[in-house]
């Protein structure tokens, strides 16, 4: 697997270091891991992009309208405990 190197400040290291160490991965799985995250944000942000290019304000509206239609009392059984 090829290797990247990079340079951060001492202070980040050392905070990345302990979240790793808290979650029981070391170092270099925790920034791969940053990395993958932040590689696919971008792409479904891009995807998203493309999705919503090209639709008009009245289409918009029109699947707004759809989501505002199941602000609803939930169903029966569907209801959040009393906590």
């Amino acid at each position: 697997m090829p290797s990247l190197t990079i340079q951060i400040s001492d202070q980040l290291l050392e905070r990345a270091d302990r979240l790793a160490h808290e979650h029981g991965v070391s170092t270099e799985v925790l920034a791969a891991k940053a990395v993958e995250k932040v590689v696919v944000q971008t792409l479904e942000l891009e995807a998203l992009k493309k999705q919503v290019d090209g639709i008009s304000r009245e289409q918009f509206e029109k699947a707004l309208d759809s989501v505002r239609a199941l602000n609803a009392p939930p169903l029966p059984g569907d209801e959040m405990p009393d906590m």
